[in-house]
């Protein structure tokens, strides 16, 4: 017999993370689990809310082109679609790289944000929440820092804030959707920002109603 997960929940009302994050992982990873089991084990948690919080390792691939990427990111937003068709979503970019890795890291957040446009998800932008391109420095030196010396990682301090901040995004743009919310694959207009260009801002950009 194989287990593939173990359920442990009270009764008691409050929020459930499931989280199927894997180091070093990247979002055309996740197109070679197995379709159908991916997809059964979606539908019987019925998530409210799907994150994707990836970018950085694909930054670090020169020989990745923009057009894989997005038809990768496409065939799993299809499949969250297919199994979580009522589920909201928020694509969540990442930060900013030393200064070798940044002319892909930024086709890679400017791709997420027009596929986040595209599936009608919402779009945090890391780059944009740090301060922008370079600002990976400032978050090293700060004290005590936010970065960790590789350039590339947060401390854990830092962590604590980008989630705030996140959170923070997520019940702002709940109180601006009247359905509260931003549903997978539905009609997506041109986004709005939400403090995406300040320093420690939300960085939220979603469809609006």
């Amino acid at each position: 017999m194989r287990l593939f997960g173990v359920v442990a929940e009270t009764a008691q009302p409050g929020i459930v993370i499931d989280t199927l994050g894997i180091s070093g992982a990247r979002l055309s990873d996740s197109l070679r689990w197995d379709d159908a089991s991916f997809i059964d084990a979606v539908q019987r948690r019925q998530p409210d809310l799907i994150t994707l919080a990836y970018g950085t390792n694909e930054a670090f691939d020169s020989s990745l082109t923009i057009e894989a990427y997005e038809a990768d990111t496409r065939r799993a937003f299809a499949r969250l679609r297919r199994a979580a068709p009522g589920a909201s979503c928020l694509f969540i970019g990442p930060f900013d790289l030393p200064r070798a890795r940044r002319a892909q890291l930024l086709r890679i957040v400017d791709a997420q944000r027009r596929l986040a446009r595209e599936n009608g998800c919402g779009f945090w932008d890391g780059l944009a929440f740090m301060g922008g391109v370079g600002t990976i420095s400032s978050w090293v030196n700060a004290k005590p820092p936010l970065a960790a010396p590789d350039r590339i990682h947060l401390t854990r301090r830092g962590y604590v804030v980008a989630g705030t901040a996140i959170g923070d995004a997520l019940l702002r743009g709940y109180d601006l959707d009247a359905n509260h919310g931003f549903v997978l694959g539905a009609s997506a207009p041109a986004p709005f920002e939400v403090n995406s260009r300040r320093p420690l801002s939300s960085g939220l950009s979603a469809p609006p109603r």
